[in-house]
């Protein structure tokens, strides 16, 4: 019998990433196997789109609060799920090409109790139109990437677990398989600024978050360039072979005040050209 997963993520808007998200993972394990967690008064934003199900916390955006509830609502989709995808609107989970032709193949081969998928931030090139968020987008639309230690996410489970704000760390240690997180906040500067902005308006005054959407088309556009000026390398080298996953597990350590494992963030020494096997998955 095929294996029933659930996908959750939250959202504060039906527009930018989610149509995508919905699209992707749909395409995957089913639209009523989709959950998503939203906020104060959003509800109606995604009447639109078919669902498992729907909760509408009643507070603003808060890192700390979606962090405890999706824990919580993960162990409980797990009693009637084989296993839980956890990921942000803007996480795609795509398995190796070389190995699996989808990522309901991959789930469906899957026996590691949960996984850890490598964390790849794809790069707009100034030469690039806006995204097409209807279009594919791996080789079509982007072609460049880094690796980013702060996306190496515990992302899929079959056992409950709970997550650190931002989901950057999980109360086991990473595991890493043949999967990567390809993560799309960096992949469209301009649409990225206008979803900042969007959050700023979401979440609670004064507040870390308010911190963290606060970076303006300067400043993204200069993180963006320090970013492209670094050495291009082979893509399945930096994927797979150049020392980046080693040099994060070195750094991880669980804190003995909450139980969580998790690593430090950097960025990789290089960035490189999207692998041709990835074409058109996403």
């Amino acid at each position: 019998m095929p294996k029933h997963v659930a996908v959750i993520a939250d959202a504060s808007a039906s527009g930018f990433f989610f149509p995508k998200w919905h699209a992707y993972y749909a395409a995957c394990f089913g639209a009523m196997n989709l959950y998503v967690v939203t906020y104060q008064g959003l509800s109606n934003e995604f009447s639109g789109f078919k669902l498992g199900g729907l909760w509408e916390v009643p507070h603003r955006y808060a890192d700390s609060i979606r962090a405890k509830l999706i824990s919580a609502l993960v162990s409980a989709l797990l009693t009637t799920h084989d296993l839980v995808v956890r990921c942000d609107v803007d996480e795609f989970l795509v398995p190796d090409p070389r190995k699996f032709a989808s990522l309901a193949e991959y789930t469906e081969q899957l026996t590691l109790p949960y996984v850890t998928a490598r964390g790849v931030d794809i790069i707009e090139d100034p030469s690039e139109a806006a995204l097409d968020f209807q279009s594919p987008i791996l080789r079509a639309q982007r072609k460049i990437a880094i690796r980013m230690s702060a996306i190496n996410k515990t992302c899929i489970t079959g056992i409950p677990l709970y997550w650190s704000e931002g989901f950057h760390g999980a109360n086991v240690p990473p595991a890493f398989d043949d999967i990567y997180l390809i993560h799309l906040k960096f992949a469209d500067i301009k649409a990225r600024v206008v979803w900042f902005n969007h959050m700023r308006d979401s979440v609670a005054d004064g507040g870390q978050e308010t911190a963290y959407f606060s970076p303006d088309l300067r400043w993204m556009l200069g993180h963006r360039d320090w970013l492209l000026r670094r050495e291009r390398t082979d893509g399945w080298c930096a994927l797979t072979s150049d020392g980046f996953d080693e040099r994060f597990l070195s750094t991880v350590v669980r804190n003995p005040q909450n139980g969580i494992y998790a690593g430090e963030f950097f960025e990789g020494r290089t960035i490189f050209d999207i692998p041709s096997e990835f074409t058109n998955l996403l």
